[in-house]
């Protein structure tokens, strides 16, 4: 029985089934565990570490593929049907528990992707593979690349924020203003998530009926 054998498998190694189900339930929700975030996710890191091929078999049957980097400690499950890079085709079926995201969401994940790169040319990166640029530089290169200004209020930065957030693809205490830094994470170039380049086609769209709306209108 897969059960028994499981079972033996965590006992072999001095754990239990609670802590593969912690495990589980939090790359299933968060999708990300980055060991350096908090003690909590230092604790769950360091438990898939231990049963790393128990994880990687049990979500393979939900056809979720599990990319961990031991140098950087963090495990990113991509759901069924991602954009995995390194891997050509992430799976057939690319309609289950796939990650949407906005629009605005995707022209901040761009503009962050690219400002990582520039600060790696730059050799300007910690030994945790995180780099820190002043909001300033992310409003700036965001408002070139969405053709929009960045929320004014701080409420509503956050809520921009907040899905990368939950990736740990970002590190930040205070969105309050541009003179505030903010640190891009390695994570970032593991991601190359499926709707990014159909929700900037709606930015790009959406203000070329805005821009076609304005000329009827002289």
């Amino acid at each position: 029985m897969w059960i028994e054998h499981l079972e033996r498998e965590l006992e072999n190694r001095n754990l239990l089934s609670t802590d593969l189900r912690a495990v589980l339930l939090r790359l299933l929700d968060k999708q990300v565990i980055y060991r350096h975030e908090s003690k909590v996710e230092s604790e769950l890191y360091d438990l898939f570490i231990r049963m790393e091929d128990i994880v990687e078999q049990y979500l393979s049957v939900l056809g979720v593929t599990v990319f961990c980097n031991a140098e950087l400690n963090f495990v990113i499950a991509y759901p069924p049907g991602s954009d995995i890079p390194g891997i050509r085709d992430g799976g057939t079926d690319r309609r289950t528990l796939q990650r949407r995201i906005r629009a605005d969401e995707a022209g901040l994940m761009i503009t962050l992707r690219l400002l990582y790169e520039e600060k790696i040319r730059e050799g300007e990166i910690d030994e945790k593979g995180c780099v820190y640029v002043p909001l300033e530089a992310v409003f700036t290169r965001y408002l070139s690349i969405t053709k929009k200004e960045m929320p004014a209020p701080e409420s509503e930065r956050r809520s921009l924020f907040n899905t990368l957030k939950q990736l740990r693809v970002v590190d930040y205490t205070d969105l309050s203003g541009i003179d505030k830094w903010i640190g891009i994470r390695e994570i970032i170039m593991h991601f190359t998530m499926s709707g990014i380049a159909e929700a900037v086609s709606e930015i790009e769209n959406a203000s070329t009926v805005i821009q076609d709306t304005d000329e009827e209108d002289i």
